[in-house]
């Protein structure tokens, strides 16, 4: 059979077409089996704690001007002059607690204000756990891969 002039070259197509499904294979399976990461949170959980210390720092603000000396070339000093350093600390407030967890202090200035008179009483701390969830796939294939319990995210504290 003779090829006609202009006429379409079916292996053309044939390439495109596999070509084409090559890629979308190769993307499904990306997009199947590469694990990805989410952050998920607990419910509301509740445990007994005694508050161990309240904590101030206040604010301060330093100023250090000393004389800075340089290398030197023979008798001659080279970059010498003064040396200008500057640092602030803010106010924090905190509460230290301690639980069957161990010790933890929260950096809030209301709780602060509430528990500062009430320093080794029993208090109710809320908090829920924070996990990193690694998945593989999505969709209906979506399948947990692991979890791991990354820190505990503080709620609120209520005296008993």
């Amino acid at each position: 059979m003779k090829k006609r002039e202009g006429s379409f070259n079916s292996t053309v197509l044939y390439k495109l077409i596999f070509v084409s499904a090559s890629v979308f294979a190769v993307i499904y399976a990306f997009y199947r089996w590469v694990p990805w990461d989410a952050q998920e949170f607990s419910g509301a959980l509740h445990e007994e704690a005694t508050v161990v210390e309240t904590i101030h720092t206040p604010a301060k603000h330093e100023m250090h001007v000393r004389p800075k000396i340089g290398p030197s070339f023979g008798a001659i000093p080279i970059g010498s002059g003064l040396e200008i350093s500057s640092s602030t600390i803010p106010e924090t407030f905190g509460v230290m607690f301690r639980c069957q967890h161990g010790e933890f202090v929260v950096h809030r200035k209301e709780l602060y204000d509430t528990l500062l008179a009430h320093k080794g009483k029993r208090v109710l701390v809320s908090y829920r756990e924070v996990y990193t969830a690694s998945y593989r796939g999505n969709g209906p294939y979506q399948k947990l891969v692991s979890r791991t319990l990354v820190k505990y995210d503080f709620l609120d504290a209520k005296l008993k």
